[in-house]
């Protein structure tokens, strides 16, 4: 199989005498090389290809009945973006059960208010140490520690860096 093509169309208007707009198609772009994937094809009835929305992806060269299982891999990286790092675990993905935990209380520009405490939710299992991991078990904690101890130093690190310029994360 040759490098996959993606069409780029373009738009121009008709002229000056309001014709409709037509379409010309330009040359067509590689996006990338799937060669290498040919063996995979030959014995699986798959088709590699790939765009600049989607990247490189699988698709079926043939019909397959609703709910057929294709493939399972594990992804080899997880992100939980900021709004829900403490909801979701960052090793398995599930809900982050919670706990209330009583802390001082702060203005906001982060400096803590003198003899006052308030209540917040945390995740009920999270990272002591960059406080950004939070995990749905210990369980789960102790099975992503070696995949969170590359990045735990860097998010403590932000986190330091975010507390003294006074920028909330």
């Amino acid at each position: 199989m040759a490098a996959t093509t993606e069409p780029i169309v373009d738009a121009h208007a008709g002229g000056d005498n309001g014709a409709q707009a037509s379409k010309k198609k330009k040359a067509k772009k590689v996006v990338a090389d799937n060669t290498r994937y040919q063996g995979a094809e030959a014995v699986m009835p798959i088709l590699v290809k790939s765009s600049h929305a989607k990247g490189r992806y699988v698709v079926s060269s043939k019909e397959l009945p609703a709910g057929t299982l294709v493939t399972v891999e594990k992804a080899s990286a997880a992100i939980v973006r900021n709004q829900s790092f403490v909801s979701i675990c960052h090793h398995c993905l599930k809900t982050v059960p919670s706990k209330t935990q009583t802390r001082a209380k702060v203005d906001e520009q982060g400096v803590e208010v003198a003899g006052q405490t308030e209540r917040v939710t945390v995740p009920a299992h999270s990272c002591d140490k960059c406080k950004m991991a939070a995990y749905c078990s210990e369980a789960c904690q102790r099975q992503h520690a070696v995949e969170h101890g590359v990045q735990c130093d860097a998010l403590a690190r932000s986190n330091a860096i975010a507390a003294e310029h006074r920028v909330p994360l």
